[in-house]
């Protein structure tokens, strides 16, 4: 794995947070499905506004600067990024019930593998000592 091979990945990976933001708005849930959702009971944080929306702010700016610090070899970026989607999966049980277009469950599932092929290349690859420069 190269440098450039390994920024080719994050460059992927940030191009699939884009196509898959996109995608949300091209094709959204029907308004059946979007009756039925909001039929659901609203988790805690859900249902608070400023809960979530802090939560979500706090963890897109970690993933970002996460994503940012990776890019350039910043020894910080490797904890940060691991601490980043720890705390993502530890929020998914509050978040409640969910719906994904097809498409928009393909493109999580290829972002977050891509997603954890980078955070083991940056640990456990011969670029993982370009971190610790």
């Amino acid at each position: 794995m190269t440098e450039k091979q390994y920024r080719m990945l994050l460059t992927v990976y940030a191009a699939l947070i884009v196509v898959l933001l996109a995608a949300m708005f091209v094709s959204p849930p029907s308004d059946a499905l979007m009756v039925a959702l909001g039929n659901e009971p609203k988790t805690w944080p859900m249902s608070n506004f400023w809960v979530a929306g802090g939560i979500a702010g706090v963890l897109m700016l970690m993933t970002l600067i996460g994503l940012v610090g990776l890019f350039l070899f910043k020894a910080w970026a490797r904890p940060l990024s691991v601490f980043a989607t720890a705390f993502a999966l530890l929020l998914q049980p509050f978040i409640g019930a969910s719906v994904f277009s097809g498409i928009e469950f393909a493109l999580i599932g290829i972002e977050s593998t891509l997603w954890g092929v980078i955070l083991a290349l940056s640990y456990s690859s011969p670029i993982g000592d370009r971190f610790g420069r």
